[in-house]
């Protein structure tokens, strides 16, 4: 498994293969994150936040809410890797063990979010969603998938709003009593980008 192979490469480079040191990283609010970049140098991913719940998120204040805690607070270390393959089709078209062989690291970086960035470009977003889910979700239906009106990346600069659930049953209540597929903000590739100079 490719993911697994960066995860111990990423515990080799901090040499954090015991507990204490791990405990170290967590009292110090640190989290590790892998990140993919492929041949033309982009993100293969977003970067996730922990679930909300649709009913307690519309009661947050700002600086008390749980998304400014954990980008006030948060810190980032993270490693990166580059895909060596020509495309990225290529690189796709390998069995697991063979893309450990196409993957060098690129650089290793310990970022925090911009104080900045969280009141001028992430509260927007979370006021945004707060609106939508106070006032009106819009759920359609499209080539067997459920869309909504929630901030998306193209219309945000740093965070969006999409789904982090197992599946599509796996949902949590509106406020108008709906049911939806649960949701967190995510940080946008192209913001991280930027940020970490990929």
């Amino acid at each position: 498994n490719t993911n697994n192979y960066l995860d111990k490469l990423k515990d080799k480079i901090m040499w954090i293969n015991n507990k204490d040191k791990i405990e170290e990283f967590n009292k110090a609010n640190i989290k590790f994150k892998t990140i993919r970049v492929s041949s033309n140098w982009k993100l293969k991913e977003d970067i996730s936040f922990p679930t909300f719940k649709f009913n307690e998120l519309i009661k947050e204040e700002w600086e008390e809410s749980e998304l400014y805690n954990l980008l006030e607070s948060q810190k980032f270390f993270f490693v990166i890797y580059k895909v060596t393959t020509k495309t990225d089709t290529e690189f796709d078209k390998l069995n697991s063990e063979e893309k450990n062989n196409f993957l060098v690291l690129d650089k290793v970086m310990l970022w925090n979010t911009p104080a900045k960035d969280i009141e001028e470009k992430a509260k927007p977003t979370w006021e945004k969603t707060i609106k939508i889910l106070k006032e009106w979700v819009k759920i359609t239906e499209k080539w067997n998938r459920l869309f909504n009106n929630l901030p998306s990346w193209s219309e945000t600069e740093m965070i969006h709003v999409r789904p982090h659930a197992k599946n599509r049953d796996d949902t949590d209540t509106l406020p108008d009593w709906r049911k939806l597929t649960k949701q967190c903000f995510w940080f946008n590739k192209e913001y991280i980008k930027k940020e970490l100079w990929i």
